[in-house]
């Protein structure tokens, strides 16, 4: 065996292996071996050898795989008949369409590429790990304050109908502290992502400070409230609370 290292995998096409030929000319133990084969012939640039000019014996090759030797014999015997294996003058087996199950230079870039960016997701997915929540102190004035190290922050002298995702989320916590008494917790990544979700709907900014003061209205129906008080609740009652609003105008406009 030529390369120790070799290559880490080979590709397995599965309509080759599903759908060709070897599925008639092998049977499913000369298939196995013939995946081994490849398997070997991988770590060798298609060779199945003990060295350049040394074959390896079919009784190291049957315990190195652990099946019969009769199996070895056959499945070679076979490969050779059908063309998918080349016995070379120095009776070594070499794989004839070796390249057909190798991973081509673009597929190889195309995976390399992939496995790259998944390595990057999960260490930034690992840096943020610890950061995924932060607390308001109860002691903050959150109405003067941002609401904790990150980037949300009271809007002062921002009309309110240009209020963004997290103006939005600084008035739901700001409400939540004022009306429960307790810092809200802000999952980062979530919480300003759903009222994001609820501006392109659209809901104008102000249509949503009242859908959140009604959430918070202790007159208000608060059976949703009862175990969970937090902003995947309100986006999930918003329906509701918008037909509420709408009630609470349309009284008022038949006074």
């Amino acid at each position: 065996m030529k390369n120790k290292k070799g290559d880490d995998w080979i590709p397995l096409w599965i309509d080759k292996w599903l759908f060709g030929s070897m599925r008639h000319e092998l049977n499913p133990e000369e298939r196995s071996v013939w995946t081994d084969f490849l398997a070997l012939a991988g770590k060798d640039d298609g060779f199945i050898r003990a060295n350049e000019i040394t074959p390896y014996p079919i009784s190291q090759l049957a315990g190195l795989l652990c099946v019969s030797p009769e199996i070895v014999e056959s499945t070679i015997k076979k490969c050779v008949e059908f063309g998918k294996i080349t016995i070379t003058e120095y009776k070594t087996l070499y794989i004839t369409k070796h390249e057909e199950y190798e991973l081509s230079g673009r597929h190889r870039r195309r995976i390399d590429k992939e496995l790259e960016l998944e390595k990057n997701k999960i260490e930034s997915k690992s840096k943020r790990g610890s950061k995924k929540e932060d607390i308001v102190s109860p002691k903050e004035d959150i109405t003067d304050k941002p609401i904790s190290k990150r980037t949300i922050e009271p809007p002062k002298g921002k009309d309110e109908s240009q209020y963004n995702a997290n103006d939005l989320l600084w008035y739901f916590c700001k409400l939540f502290n004022d009306k429960i008494g307790i810092p809200y917790t802000v999952v980062w990544g979530k919480d300003n992502k759903l009222f994001a979700e609820l501006l392109k709907v659209p809901h104008p900014p102000k249509r949503i400070l009242n859908m959140i003061d009604l959430f918070f209205d202790d007159d208000s129906e608060k059976s949703w409230t009862k175990d969970k008080l937090d902003v995947g609740v309100f986006k999930s009652q918003v329906n509701k609370l918008a037909i509420k609003i709408n009630e609470i105008r349309s009284v008022s406009k038949g006074r």
